[in-house]
């Protein structure tokens, strides 16, 4: 019986600790749709680059600004929604946010030549931002055709 009580409590204890945390996950759990995915697009007139103001970027990240760039003859149109992954063991891994994802603000598109900046919300993510690589993904309309791009960057 004792040892049954040296056994009970000290893992009663720990379940109580662990299920009481509020500890933001360490692995991730849902693999994204995409692979590799370009950061520019090229094609029918239209040339758009994503990209984040810096590409290494030191822990505690306080900011992250996507910067999105229309250097072609035609706008180009944004999906709603954007997301922020994480490469971990070869794969890439959707960051848990508190909404699922975040929103431009309802941009519809952007203008040839213009450049449209983005803060993006980190006091959202659900997850530790521990380094590793990450990406930010964002879908875009050319026409009736959907590009998906990523700009990705470093955390240190």
């Amino acid at each position: 019986m004792k040892i049954y009580k040296r056994l009970f409590y000290p893992s009663i204890l720990v379940f109580l600790l662990v299920a009481c945390s509020n500890e933001k996950p360490v692995l991730l759990e849902n693999q994204s749709i995409h692979d590799d995915l370009p950061n520019q697009l090229n094609e029918q007139e239209a040339a758009i680059s994503m990209s984040t103001d810096q590409e290494i970027y030191k822990k505690p990240v306080k900011e992250i600004i996507l910067t999105i760039e229309n250097t072609g003859n035609r706008t180009v149109g944004i999906r709603s929604g954007s997301y922020v992954e994480m490469l971990q063991d070869g794969e890439w891994y959707q960051v848990p946010y508190e909404h699922f994802s975040f929103t431009d603000g309802g941009v519809p598109g952007i203008e040839s030549g213009e450049t449209y900046e983005e803060d993006v919300p980190i006091d959202y993510i659900t997850f530790d931002l521990i380094e590793g690589r990450y990406r930010i993904v964002k879908d875009f309309n050319l026409d009736s055709e959907e590009t998906t791009l990523a700009a990705e960057f470093s955390i240190q």
